[in-house]
């Protein structure tokens, strides 16, 4: 049964903390990682049912954070949803994860709320193993 618990991977603080405040509104859990390393560990350690990534990072991207999680088989142990203001990633990244696990910024608040409850309730692309 899934926990409602989203890791928040975001370096800007103001938009970090914007993101945790509209997903407590929506009763979620929320855990905060301020870089791709540190969201990275946590999404190895605390079982997230969404992971909620900023594309653009200093170090450690969203991409490669995506790529360092998969299991061998492709399939990650979670729901992602990758939210991105550049433009030149959102179709490749739309094509790797499907249509609804890419929000470009900025984005509508209502819309983002929607989109992780939906994930993390384990219903469409977001389905849990």
């Amino acid at each position: 049964m899934p926990s409602n618990r989203v890791l928040v991977v975001e370096d800007d603080p103001s938009v970090r903390g914007l993101l945790q405040t509209i997903l407590e509104d929506e009763a979620l859990e929320v855990i905060l990682a301020a870089d791709g390393e540190e969201g990275l560990e946590l999404a190895r350690t605390v079982d997230p049912d969404v992971v909620l990534l900023d594309v653009m990072m200093p170090g450690l991207g969203g991409p490669d954070v995506i790529r360092r999680l998969r299991r061998p088989d492709g399939s990650l142990p979670f729901a992602v949803l990758v939210v991105t203001g550049a433009a030149e990633v959102i179709a490749p990244l739309r094509s790797e994860l499907g249509p609804e696990a890419v929000l470009e910024k900025p984005f509508d608040i209502t819309t983002l709320a929607t989109r992780v409850k939906t994930l993390a309730a384990g219903d469409a692309s977001g389905e849990r193993p």
